[in-house]
């Protein structure tokens, strides 16, 4: 439970340290019951409903113009996963990792997983996310972003990307930081908005601003997260231990 409760509150202190850093802490979002805006907003954002123009997405965007930043396409190529389509689904095999599979802490599992066969595996193999690759949620809930640190026996399906930096000395810790932070999540809500079923649009993912900081400060905040990542894995090592000491004293009684 410590290393647990150390692992949040090191992670926590990366996220509050990265919205201090961007000037978040001290923005203050108005939401006025009704607003305007003008043609040539419309025009140049390229939307004609009117929550893309409400007003605390106006005052975060305006923010954010005064901080240097990098659209996401620069930094990192992409690759769409992909559907098999239900017919393929097996009771057991390798894991076909859809978007609440995704959390920021890593690829979970549970009941509901949809698995397929080895062969299908193979033919596709190219959409298993390895080691340092980035994936991102674009469909139903969308911009949940985690680096993989551990092996994921399986493909990702289409409501996910995969993401592979072009620039190395961009700390990935930082950029899925950076992404699930308040300055990136007002992007992603604002582009979703006004959609019954939310879907990202690559054009959308591909603009996405990323705020740039100093390399030190970037460096900083992705150990940090790192850090996180030790604890929280330390934390699942010691209650596997745990749990096996119960089942060899369970054993011995028996």
């Amino acid at each position: 439970m410590r290393k647990k409760n150390l692992s949040k509150q090191l992670y926590d202190s990366a996220k509050s340290a990265l919205i201090k850093e961007l000037g978040l802490d001290k923005l203050v979002l108005d939401r006025p019951k009704s607003y305007e805006t003008s043609f040539s907003e419309v025009v140049s954002g390229g939307r004609i409903d009117s929550d893309y123009f409400q007003v605390h997405f106006k005052q975060q965007a305006n923010h954010l113009s005064m901080i240097q930043s990098k659209p996401l396409r620069e930094l990192v190529d992409f690759q769409k996963g992909i559907e098999v389509g239900s017919p393929a689904y097996t009771s057991s095999g390798k894991l076909f990792v859809r978007v609440s599979n995704v959390k920021k802490t890593g690829v979970v599992t549970g009941n509901s997983d949809k698995y397929i066969s080895e062969t299908l595996f193979n033919s596709l193999v190219s959409y298993q996310p390895k080691i340092g690759d980035i994936l991102l949620t674009k469909d139903g809930t969308v911009g949940v972003c985690y680096v993989v640190d551990e092996p994921v026996d399986g493909i990702i399906s289409g409501g996910i990307m995969k993401l592979s930096k072009k620039d190395e000395s961009l700390p990935s810790e930082y950029l899925a930081l950076v992404i699930n932070s308040p300055i990136c999540q007002f992007q992603i809500d604002r582009d979703c908005s006004g959609a019954l079923i939310v879907h990202w649009k690559p054009k959308d993912i591909a603009a996405l601003k990323i705020p740039i900081l100093t390399e030190d400060k970037m460096a900083e905040l992705s150990d940090l997260v790192n850090q996180s990542k030790i604890a929280k894995k330390e934390s699942e090592q010691l209650l596997d231990q745990a749990k096996r000491m119960v089942e060899e004293l369970i054993e011995g009684a028996v």
